[in-house]
């Protein structure tokens, strides 16, 4: 999502530096400019839809919410599970069931070694 970012930057850069350049000689208008009556020009309804965001801005902001919401989602994924796991372990289960090599465990260490690892394909092995 980073490099779309980038590169959905490089594209708005790139895009502004040939405007800059070069004249713009076809007519780039909304649709929505050509269903209005031409005879009426309102320069606040013009302002304004100049004022909207392009598809290039638009789909830089979508990136970033898209980084956001999946980091924010991850993020609360783990801290539940480590929460729960950790209280779960903590009133249901002893401290001689969480000895690891004749030494008691705290359980939110174990809750901890749990809820990172146990996405992963090998990540109990350490038990």
């Amino acid at each position: 999502m980073i490099i779309k970012i980038y590169r959905a930057k490089q594209e708005i850069n790139n895009k502004n530096e040939t405007i800059s350049t070069v004249t713009i000689t076809e007519d780039n208008t909304l649709p929505l400019k050509q269903f209005r009556r031409q005879d009426t020009s309102d320069s606040i309804l013009n302002e304004q839809l100049k004022s909207l965001p392009t598809a290039e801005q638009l789909r830089v902001s979508s990136y970033i919410i898209l980084i956001i919401l999946v980091l924010s989602t991850c993020f609360v994924i783990y801290l539940l599970s480590f929460l729960i796991i950790g209280c779960w372990l903590k009133y249901h289960y002893s401290q001689q069931d969480l000895s690891q090599a004749n030494r008691t465990i705290n359980p939110f260490y174990a809750s901890l070694v749990i809820s990172i690892t146990g996405f992963n394909q090998n990540g109990l092995s350490v038990w």
